[in-house]
């Protein structure tokens, strides 16, 4: 109770044909399931989409004791109208897109290359038989063949660099078998088997996946900062300016389409963020403040004081901004007064976090300065809702990738309660595992 809370939402299409809306709350970096609301007989309208958001925050408010300070869905049409129409009547609500699969990238031929290597391989059973032959007798493991999903948002990424992985198994393979996986099949077979073969073969295609590889590892960094469960708006900001800085660098005439693609990406999918609120929690965060930013207006005192002004009568609609709010704000950047011992305190946390092998939230650092029991000042205030405001719906994609793991055609006749129920027990239980540490790595 009393908690800042982002409210996250969805729909996803089970194996029974159900359309299913899922609303989930992340309130002090815990996710709770608000509702799952069958929406197949539902008009698929922004106007309804709405209604059944006004009732999730309406739950959490009246249910749960929170305050809902943002509420985060895809890009789709009706979803991007029904936050438009959200903010219209809540216009202290923060509304951003789910940043989690934004940024798209052109992978050019050698990535269709890529992907055509990948589909041969994984529907030929013989050739991966032999493959994996290859792999134990040279390795003594052997390593599957990865497939680029869209919906994965790593997946690209994951998919190039296991191909690297078995080039050197691939080669062996062709070197072997090759006439002997040319001889069986159609025409049609035999003609997409010499295409894959000529592909192993070239040595131009192994040279541009590397570098694909590399050029796509920033995206990759920053899908996993947009995707996570804990994500906060000034992780994004500072990612989108990470990889604008990285792909800027770019001056290779054989990348300069990939650059142009990304680069215009990055700045279509920035300038369509709620920028004012990116860029104010960047400076709330005591591990950022103005570093990251060059000497521009907005980073003057003057402007900083206009910014979060403007944001408290946004927030709290109120013309009436506290006096100490502008204090506090230049005691904050400079470490004085009741900000005198956060650099230190600061320190202590991260110390205290790399021991622990965890990450510093910067919320512990604004409630070390506080006072327990007593009224936080303007300042802390906002930034707690800043910080708390969390810029995706991808813990929505993971209740989804429950209920298709529970859903199957052999349990297809499950109500959505006991659906939901299962599904959150799962979660339940797999958080519990990861606080154990007993969660088994991935890649």
């Amino acid at each position: 109770r009393g908690a800042d809370a982002t409210l996250q939402c969805d729909g996803w299409t089970g194996e029974n044909h159900h359309h299913l809306l899922g609303f989930m709350m992340t309130a002090r970096r815990k996710l709770h399931t608000i509702k799952v609301h069958d929406a197949s007989m539902d008009p698929h309208t922004a106007e309804e989409l709405l209604k059944q958001m006004l009732d999730a925050i309406s739950r959490i408010e009246s249910e749960w004791g929170a305050s809902v300070i943002a509420c985060t869905t895809d890009a789709s049409g009706e979803s991007r109208k029904a936050r438009r129409l959200l903010q219209e009547q809540l216009p202290h609500i923060v509304v951003p897109n789910c940043l989690a699969h934004q940024v798209k990238d052109d992978y050019g031929i050698y990535g269709d290359m890529a992907q055509e290597l990948i589909t041969w391989l994984r529907s030929k059973t013989r050739v991966l038989a032999i493959l994996r032959e290859i792999q134990m007798a040279t390795i003594g493991k052997t390593l599957a063949v990865l497939r680029a999903v869209l919906t994965r948002w790593m997946s690209h990424y994951l998919a190039y660099r296991r191909l690297l992985e078995l080039r050197p198994a691939l080669e062996l393979l062709v070197t072997k078998h090759e006439v002997h996986l040319i001889s069986g099949g159609d025409a049609r077979s035999r003609r997409k088997t010499q295409t894959a073969i000529a592909t192993i073969k070239n040595a131009t295609f192994w040279h541009a996946l590397a570098r694909y590889g590399a050029k796509i590892n920033p995206i990759s960094l920053m899908t996993n900062v947009h995707q996570a469960a804990q994500a906060r708006p000034e992780n994004v900001a500072i990612s989108f300016g990470f990889l604008h800085f990285r792909y800027s660098k770019i001056d290779d005439n054989t990348d300069l389409a990939a650059r142009t693609a990304v680069l215009a990406s990055v700045e279509r999918r920035w300038g369509q963020c709620d920028q004012e609120v990116f860029i104010a929690a960047i400076i709330v965060n005591p591990f950022y403040k103005v570093s990251p930013f060059r000497k521009v207006p907005l980073t003057t005192r003057a402007g900083l004081a206009t910014l979060f002004a403007r944001l408290w009568h946004r927030f709290y609609n109120t013309n009436d901004i506290p006096l100490d709010l502008y204090t506090d704000l230049d005691d904050y950047l400079n470490s004085s007064h009741d900000f005198a011992y956060m650099d230190n305190y600061k320190l202590s946390l991260l110390y205290r976090a790399e021991k622990e092998g965890v990450s510093v939230d910067p919320i512990d650092i604004w409630t070390g300065l506080s006072h327990p029991g007593s009224a936080r000042r303007p300042l802390h205030t906002i930034a707690q809702r800043l910080l708390s405001i969390c810029p995706n719906s991808a813990s929505c994609e993971r209740l989804f990738s429950m209920f298709g793991a529970i859903l199957t055609k052999w349990r297809n006749r499950l109500s959505t309660e006991t659906l939901t129920l299962l599904a959150e027990l799962k979660m339940y239980v797999h958080e519990e595992h990861v606080r154990n540490d007993v969660v088994k790595k991935r890649l």
